[in-house]
């Protein structure tokens, strides 16, 4: 009901009391549904309560459930006379989502408008962008991002061409409020459930099956997830088949900065083997395998350089030409019917933690660089020009321990996999007084360590190199453990009294130093041997000072809570899943074992074709050694004989 002043104008009337009759008990009346001030309004279209105004030719139904995804109501019309919902906030209205279903897909005329409003008074139609999702009854979003300030209404048309059209859902964000909307991959990302907006279907249609394998399929699931509102739920169901896997296509883009594929998974309690194949835009085909168990979930995080050419295993990817990414189950002693959860797949760099070159605006470093141990000093980083080991910026940090007695910066990183790293290497100006300058590191199950060096004020530029066996528990621990480098999850750097509180320093060159490959045995290539050249011992310069004792100072406490940090999600504990280390298993190198490895065919992605192109196995070699010391023997009997037979 709507009662309106006389012109439009409260002083001209005055109401002092409201009469309304209405028919039977009043038991089948829902109270409506507040407005909202901030938050997003969904309806669900299973009731009126949500609703501000509508048309009267307007009804629920619930028919057709198995084509609709199972929605349980959904809003239609009765009659081809025009048709609308309206909505009211108390807060602005930043975007709107509306979900359609229709029998086929809809043509321009047979497409939902939108009308906005700052006074429910004057309406202005707005564009809403469509994405036709298909479906058995076909499925059409209308999305409305960024809507102009004071919205406070919103009024939507069913479409002027009847195509059996129905309303399955709307939402609303109001105020501060949020809705998942699909989204562009970023280069460095190859899927994530949050990309979707919530749409499954959008999910499924960005993959295809593997050829002769066995059934596999992809939705979004809601829980549990690494990130965002969505994981991706992969259902498999190998039948008779010794595999089922699922392609997606990649646009090509460069990736040259990244060093390492990295993803997260639940494994459905049983041993799985995984193959996991990337494909370059001239069709030639890598291939990493990968075992995961457990119930637990983890990340798996896998160099790039470990993946192997189906072909030739000396040959190295061009990840600036990838164009496809596919995930395989293999055939195990697990039931063929499963289901994993991933999320987050994805390329990092991890060698690399920062040299300071890759940012495209100080915003971008901001959000790594902008966050602080609150408890401590003051310390700022920004990039700088002034001086730099290599490239063109460096990280300049400014301090001041004026209090406390320390000060620090906290980075995250993404889950990194270390354990194929020994030590850490970083560049540093120090600063003009000398100053304790502690390096710090978290791990996904939440443990801090950490080693802490005594620089010397006014010193010239120098490297920094840290062994990993240095690492040790704060101070304010107590004890002593070890680092586990399977997830890393913070880098953080600190500053401690020793001299004047406030100084200035730079550090450039972050990165990882692999473990030494023993290579050959002494006895047949002693040049191999990383210990005879005594002039690669890092330990020679005198500038990284490693006698200084790491966290004997209680009082200047580097160290930094492990609450403080909201942002890392210790729920996903790596270490209780031993098997998903990459690569430790030498039974699943790729390409040792043709009839269980599915591959893609170089032409297409057929696993059965891709086989006859791998390497002899162990039995074949076995074969053909036989086979020639028959052929030696056999010649040696009849040179013997020829020789008898002329004596």
């Amino acid at each position: 009901m709507k009662i309106v002043y006389p012109d439009g104008k409260k002083e001209a009337g005055e109401i002092r009391n409201v009469s309304i009759e209405y028919l039977g008990n009043g038991t089948v009346l829902k109270p409506v549904k507040p407005l909202i001030n901030s938050g997003v309004l969904v309806d669900n279209m299973d009731d009126l309560t949500n609703m501000f105004l509508y048309s009267d030719n307007l009804e629920f139904n619930n028919e057709n459930k198995e084509l609709t995804y199972q929605d349980q109501s959904k809003l239609v019309r009765t009659n081809s006379e025009e048709a609308f919902i309206q909505y009211r906030t108390i807060g602005d209205m930043n975007a709107i989502k509306l979900e359609t279903f229709s029998e086929s897909k809809p043509s321009e005329r047979q497409g939902f408008t939108f009308f906005i409003s700052t006074d429910g008074e004057k309406f202005d139609e707005v564009t809403a962008e469509i994405s036709y999702l298909g479906g058995e009854w076909y499925k059409t979003n209308y999305n409305v991002e960024n809507l102009p300030t004071n919205v406070k209404y919103l009024r939507v048309y069913f479409p002027e061409e009847n195509n059996n059209s129905q309303i399955s859902k709307l939402q609303i964000a109001v105020g501060s409020g949020k809705i998942s909307f699909p989204s562009k991959l970023l280069p460095h990302i190859i899927d994530a459930g949050e990309h979707y907006g919530g749409e499954s279907l959008l999910a499924k249609a960005s993959y295809s099956p593997i050829l002769n394998g066995g059934d596999a399929a992809i939705e979004l699931n809601t829980s549990p997830k690494n990130s965002g509102n969505y994981s991706l739920k992969f259902d498999y169901d190998l039948g008779s088949k010794s595999f089922a896997g699922l392609e997606k296509e990649l646009e090509v883009l460069n990736r040259s900065a990244y060093d390492t594929l990295q993803f997260w998974v639940k494994p459905d309690g049983y041993n799985r083997d995984l193959t996991l194949l990337l494909k370059t835009e001239d069709n030639k085909v890598w291939r990493k395998n990968v075992s995961i168990s457990g119930n637990q979930s983890t990340f798996v995080n896998i160099p790039l350089d470990s993946f192997r050419h189906i072909n030739n295993e000396n040959e190295n990817i061009d990840v600036d030409k990838l164009k496809g990414f596919s995930l395989i189950v293999q055939k195990s002693d697990a039931p063929v019917k499963g289901s994993l959860l991933v999320d987050d797949i994805r390329f990092i760099q991890t060698r690399i933690i920062d040299n300071f070159d890759s940012y495209e605006n100080q915003n971008e470093f901001l959000n790594r660089y902008g966050n602080r141990n609150t408890g401590g000093g003051t310390i700022t980083g920004t990039l700088s020009e002034e001086f730099q080991e290599s490239g063109t910026h460096s990280l300049k940090l400014q301090y001041d321990l004026t209090g406390p007695g320390y000060a620090g910066l906290i980075t995250a990183l993404p889950n990194v996999d270390w354990t194929d790293f020994e030590k850490l290497r970083l560049w540093v100006k120090p600063a003009a007084s000398s100053v304790k300058f502690t390096v710090q590191v978290k791990t996904g199950s939440n443990e801090v360590m950490e080693v802490t060096r005594t620089l010397e004020g006014g010193k010239d530029q120098q490297i920094i190199e840290i062994p990993f066996e240095e690492f040790d528990y704060p101070a304010w621990y107590g004890g002593s453990g070890d680092l586990n480098p399977r997830e890393i999850i913070e880098f953080n750097l600190y500053f401690g009294l020793v001299e004047e509180p406030v100084g200035t320093m730079f550090v450039d060159s972050i990165e990882l130093v692999e473990k030494i490959n023993p290579g050959t045995e002494p006895e047949t290539d002693p040049g191999t041997d990383p210990g005879t050249d005594p002039g690669t011992d890092p330990g020679t310069d005198p500038g990284t000072d490693p006698g200084t004792d790491p966290g004997t100072d209680p009082g200047t406490d580097p160290g930094t809570d492990p609450g403080t940090d909201p942002g890392t999600d210790p729920g996903t504990d790596p270490g209780t899943d031993p098997g998903t280390e990459p690569g430790t298993d030498p039974g699943t190198e790729p390409g040792t074992d043709p009839g269980t490895d599915p591959g893609t065919d170089k032409e297409q992605n057929n696993p059965e074709a891709l086989n006859n192109e791998l390497p002899q196995t162990a039995s074949s070699i076995f074969d053909v050694l036989v086979i020639g010391i028959t052929l030696l023997l056999i010649g040696g009997i009849l040179i013997y004989t020829r020789k008898s037979v002329k004596s």
